[in-house]
């Protein structure tokens, strides 16, 4: 398979080489990242500054292309530019130092790097876990492994990005794989104040998680060490307002022609 690697963590991250290491030998793997550190971008690109691109070399023979830009921009370049008239079969992105379930989705880079390739029609997976790298390479394998069952599933085609969460758990502790919603968690969000050297303030945001507990939910699976995956499409109409809503068409016309 031709396989595109983008995260939003970095090129540098021990994430993305992991996937790298466990993919490369069985499949040709491009790996298009950022320079820097891009968490909570969202699905911004880059428009008023330009965007430079450099080969990227790490050890045991990794190769990719770092971008002084956004995950969507990495995605955009890999496939405008670096991989020109030869389509990705498939797009990861990851793996992310921090879990993306729930409200979080909407600020997640790595999630809108999927996204990215959702739009151009690239099956596409977004893969996180835990703040830390530490079972980077045991994710890589369960990723490996679910690429090849994805792959022979009737859904592989499907128009979607499936994003993955997985516990911060050994294997043996995992207690199943659940294809969950997106929970409705929410953070209360709080400003801290602080005084720099020069005696200038400057603010950090401060938060405490309210997590979705009910069943079903992407963050309910994770408190339950169970592995979440999530179907995520990006329409984002409510349907049900909009059935409602169109029952005012017609008098908000008539009041607009009086």
């Amino acid at each position: 398979m031709k396989i595109l690697l983008v995260n939003d963590d970095g090129i540098y991250s021990d994430g993305i080489h992991a996937l790298w290491k466990e993919l490369v030998e069985e499949n040709e793997v491009t790996v298009v990242a950022p320079l820097e550190e891009q968490s909570a971008t969202g699905h911004a690109i880059t428009l008023f500054n330009p965007l430079r691109i450099e080969k990227v070399r790490r050890r045991e023979g990794f190769t990719g292309w770092g971008v002084t830009g956004t995950p969507a921009d990495c995605v955009k370049i890999a496939l405008s530019h670096i991989n020109e008239g030869s389509p990705f079969d498939a797009l990861i992105s990851g793996i992310n130092r921090g879990f993306n379930t729930s409200n979080n989705i909407l600020y997640s880079g790595t999630v809108s790097a999927a996204a990215e390739g959702y739009m151009a029609r690239i099956p596409s997976l977004a893969v996180s876990t835990a703040f830390h790298y530490n079972r980077s390479p045991e994710i890589a394998r369960f990723i490996s492994l679910f690429l090849s069952f994805w792959v022979e599933s009737l859904f592989f085609r499907e128009r979607l990005v499936l994003n993955i969460n997985y516990p911060d758990l050994p294997l043996d502790r995992i207690t199943g794989i659940r294809f969950t919603r997106q929970g409705n968690s929410f953070t209360h969000t709080s400003l801290v104040e602080r005084t720099d050297p020069m005696g200038e303030k400057y603010y950090w945001f401060s938060g405490k998680m309210v997590p979705d507990e009910e069943g079903g939910s992407d963050d309910g699976a994770l408190m339950k060490g169970i592995i979440s995956i999530t179907p995520l499409k990006f329409d984002l109409t409510d349907y049900q307002a909009l059935d409602k809503m169109r029952a005012l068409e017609e008098p908000l016309w008539k009041k607009l022609k009086s």
